[in-house]
C-alpha cells in the first residue's frame, strides 16, 4: 500500500473509508462519519502510552458501530507508520469523549495551531525528534504561563511521562500558580 493511500486508510473493494489522526494527547479512528477517540500518555523517553479499554469497557462503552470491532480498530490505529513511538495499553478506562479538554493546551490557539501540522502523522515533514520537541517547547511554555490554582492527582502522574519529567517541574516554578496535591485518585471516571 503506497503511503497516501496508508495515511488515508482506504479499504480496497469496499465503500467504507478507514482513516486515523493523531494529536499530542489522543488518537482518532474515523471510518466514513463515525469517529472513535483514545487517550495518549506522552512519555519523554521511549514509547508513548496508547490507552486502549479492555474488551469488557470496550463492548459496555464503544459507539454501537464500534462494539464488535475492538481488534480491527486497533490493529489498525497499530499499522500505520506514526512518527512517533507508540505502544499499545490495555487499561480499565474509557474512550475520549470531550476534546480538546477545556482548559489544555490542546484547547488554546497555539495547540490547535501544532494539532493541525499534524506532526505525528506518517507523512509529517518533522522527525520524531522535531515533532516531539515542538510539542515539549509548548508544553513547557504552556505551563509556565498558568495562573491560579492547579490540582495534582499524585496517582495519576506516569513516571517517565511529559507530565512528570517537564510540565510538574514548570508548575512547580511557577510564582503566579497554587499547586494543589491530592494523593487519592481523580474524583471523576477517566481514561
Amino acid at each position: 500500500m503506497d503511503l497516501l493511500n496508508q495515511v488515508l486508510g482506504r479499504v480496497r473493494g469496499s465503500s467504507t473509508s478507514r482513516a486515523a489522526r493523531m494529536g499530542w494527547r489522543y488518537t482518532t479512528y474515523i471510518e466514513d462519519e463515525n469517529t472513535l477517540t483514545l487517550p495518549i500518555q506522552p512519555m519523554l523517553t521511549g514509547h508513548c502510552f496508547v490507552y486502549v479499554p479492555n474488551a469488557s469497557r470496550w463492548k459496555k462503552e464503544a459507539p454501537s458501530w464500534a462494539k464488535n470491532r475492538r481488534r480491527g480498530i486497533i490493529k489498525f490505529l497499530s499499522s500505520l507508520n506514526w512518527n512517533r513511538g507508540l505502544k499499545f495499553l490495555e487499561v480499565d478506562g474509557g474512550f475520549v469523549t470531550d476534546w480538546p479538554v477545556p482548559g489544555s493546551l490542546e484547547s488554546t490557539q497555539l495547540g490547535q495551531e501544532l494539532d493541525a501540522k499534524n506532526l505525528f502523522d506518517p507523512s509529517s515533514e518533522f522527525s520524531r525528534r522535531g515533532a516531539m520537541e515542538v510539542w515539549l517547547a509548548a508544553v513547557r511554555r504552556f505551563a509556565e504561563a498558568q495562573e491560579g490554582e492547579f490540582h495534582v492527582y499524585r496517582t495519576e502522574v506516569v513516571p517517565g511521562s511529559v507530565f512528570e519529567e517537564i510540565e510538574l517541574p514548570a508548575l512547580e516554578s511557577n510564582p503566579l500558580l497554587n499547586l494543589v496535591f491530592h494523593s487519592e485518585a481523580l474524583p471523576y471516571n477517566r481514561p
